[in-house]
């Protein structure tokens, strides 16, 4: 957060383009440093019996300020200027460290590994953690990866198809109800996550997202693609819990934040090839038919999920 602060208070003092490409690459390391560490953070809170309810919990709060930091933002700069929010977040952000840093037990337990923080800074570190990697790992790693490329899919794709066919109401329509599962349902979904066994919440959720992708695809109301592309976003929510509760049941406390960060890597890499993946292919199967690629690349991971879950209890 400290390095998020530095780049914000650069943007609010600066204008040159320098100064632009500056903050956006310690925007970005601070990205990195706080995400992965924050979800293990999350993680050691929880108790076997309220993993799914305390990750829902997270999630719910993380988007809605996703969903309201526009609206504040519009505020601050009607009454300021287009550059005073760099200054209002950089100030939240150092508030932050100071929360944090209260919480005693925490940071000094994470001192002894900053201790050793070349392994995490280390390509042979994470290169170590995924040769040891079960297939469950692999799994885990893998449905990281979907569930990036379904997001970026309908974010990326929706403002094109809006422009292209002069629908943009429509797909800003589709892109709202996409979010909102992740701001009304993720609690519900966790306290659900806790009671069932995780494998069969995972195959329900990917089995969810299948079918609403395909009739998403197939059927062209408005009415029907929106209520198909939330029940889709519910599917894709469902995966990303299981995923963090499995992570957090797997590995120690040690190893948490390091394969959070490996996997928030592989959702890196599925963000930036989503575009690459729909331009290329948007020729041969249209805007739309990112939609029938994920329908596809879902049963495919039902298809490996299922065999690789079905004889464990999880």
């Amino acid at each position: 957060m400290i390095v998020s602060a530095i780049a914000l208070i650069i943007l609010y003092k600066f204008s040159s383009i320098y100064a632009y490409i500056l903050s956006a690459i310690l925007i970005g390391i601070a990205y990195g440093l706080n995400w992965s560490p924050l979800l293990a953070f999350v993680g050691d809170k929880t108790k076997e019996y309220n993993r799914g309810r305390i990750f829902g919990t997270y999630f719910s709060l993380e988007s809605f300020g996703e969903a309201i930091s526009p609206l504040v933002l519009v505020l601050i700069i009607y009454f300021t200027n287009l550059r005073f929010p760099f200054l209002v977040l950089a100030l939240l952000a150092l508030v932050s460290v100071l929360m944090f840093s209260r919480i005693n037990e925490t940071v000094k337990k994470r001192l002894y590994y900053v201790k050793k923080i070349y392994q995490y800074f280390s390509f042979k570190s994470c290169l170590s953690l995924i040769k040891k990697s079960t297939h469950l790992n692999l799994f885990i790693l893998t449905s990281g990866f979907f569930t990036a490329f379904f997001w970026q899919s309908v974010w990326f794709s929706q403002p094109l198809i809006g422009f292209y066919e002069d629908s943009i109401l429509n797909s800003a329509l589709i892109v709202a109800a996409f979010s909102l599962p992740t701001i009304l349902l993720s609690k519900f979904l966790g306290c659900l996550i806790d009671k069932v066994e995780s494998k069969i919440f995972y195959l329900y959720s990917i089995f969810s997202v299948i079918i609403s992708f395909l009739l998403f695809y197939l059927i062209s109301s408005i009415v029907a693609k929106i209520i198909f592309i939330f029940f889709a976003a519910i599917g894709v929510l469902g995966i990303k819990l299981t995923i963090n509760v499995l992570v957090v049941r797997l590995f120690k406390s040690e190893h948490r934040g390091e394969f959070f960060g490996i996997i928030e890597t592989i959702k890196d890499i599925a963000y930036a090839i989503t575009p690459l993946f729909i331009g290329f292919s948007y020729k041969l199967i249209g805007l739309d038919g990112i939609f029938i690629a994920n329908s596809t690349f879902a049963l495919l991971l039902f298809t490996f999920g299922f065999k690789i879950l079905k004889n464990k209890s999880i």
